[in-house]
């Protein structure tokens, strides 16, 4: 299939969605799965409470956790971002389309007039802006705009098809014979990379390092201003910083892209002990942190907690915020 066939495959699904307007009985916490050539997809229909209306497929398990961290509603909106693996279709004004979306349109030869229904295609990678849909995706997209069509129209059939439970997220099945509806629990556990210390190192700082009866906090913190370099697609910046309890006072710190955190995390935290000696406690308030840190944190003889609202973090965090970051 040529480009501007599938951009008008594209498009002809997308009016026939919005002709069936998904967002008028099912909100965005009414999730459903849909069986596509590379997995899962869980389809969440935005619109039902607001103006803005589309339908987002978050893509496989990683998808599915990012969308239950924007369900649990997370402090920091860019944490979000920082989360999502998915495709969207949405509708809006036409002074808000890039000129991506223009071209899919110009291709299809299709006519769209009038506010809020202008369709703009959405990529979202964790760690990195929404970003317009790839080639590849578009085949991606136009595969599971197809399969929502089934979907949907089988829900309007039986709404139970989008009650979620313990038991997992109903999916649909789709081939030539007929349609199965099966249930699927998702897998929560996240993919974390854990830094790993050389003995020569840890050998040489135990040795030289004093023991302190100090208290330090690390987290960090996703800022809000993107970092374009070059051609790449923007990324988001995450800050990550080691305070003292008590002085409140930044130990150390430094910026890593998502798939950098990990080491930066173990840069900080080294930075941060070279610099007052080996602390009696660290405090994060991160999952991701003490999963990153545990090992190395104890074996330095130290004890790691798991937190929220450390007073030393907060205090930096307040600074960000205030400086606009």
């Amino acid at each position: 299939m040529d480009e501007k066939a599938l951009h008008s495959e594209i498009i002809d699904l997308t009016i026939k969605i919005r002709g069936l307007e998904p967002w008028k009985c099912l909100s965005d916490d009414d999730i459903f799965g849909i069986e596509y050539s590379k997995g899962i997809a869980y389809c969440s229909v935005i619109g039902h409470t607001m103006e803005n209306r589309g339908v987002v497929f978050h893509l496989g398990d990683e998808g599915f956790r990012g969308l239950l961290t924007t369900l649990e509603g997370p402090e920091n909106p860019v944490d979000a971002l920082m989360t999502w693996r998915a495709l969207s279709v949405s509708f809006d004004d036409r002074r808000l389309l890039k000129e991506k979306d223009l071209e899919i349109i110009r291709d299809s030869g299709r006519k769209f007039r009038g506010r809020g229904e202008w369709p703009v295609f959405k990529s979202f990678i964790p760690g990195y802006v929404p970003w317009y849909i790839s080639d590849e995706e578009e085949k991606v997209l136009l595969e599971l705009l197809s399969l929502f069509v089934i979907a949907f129209n089988e829900i309007t059939r039986n709404r139970k098809r989008v009650s979620r439970s313990i038991r997992g997220v109903n999916v649909l099945e789709h081939s030539k014979n007929g349609n199965k509806w099966r249930i699927k629990k998702p897998d929560l556990s996240s993919e974390i990379t854990v830094p790993v210390m050389q003995d020569r190192t840890f050998k040489k700082l135990y040795r030289v390092l004093t023991r302190v009866q100090k208290v330090l906090e690390m987290s960090y913190e996703p800022l809000s201003s993107p970092v374009r370099e070059g051609k790449d697609r923007p990324f988001i910046p995450i800050m990550v910083f080691m305070a003292d309890r008590d002085s409140k006072m930044v130990l150390a710190y430094g910026l890593a892209r998502i798939e950098d955190l990990h080491k930066v995390v173990a840069d900080v935290f080294l930075e941060s002990i070279e610099r007052v000696g080996i602390p009696t406690e660290i405090h994060v308030d991160r999952e991701d942190v003490h999963f990153m840190l545990v090992e190395t944190v104890e074996r330095f003889g130290s004890k790691i907690f798991l937190g929220h609202d450390l007073e030393a973090v907060e205090e930096v965090k307040r600074s960000f915020s205030s400086m606009g970051w």
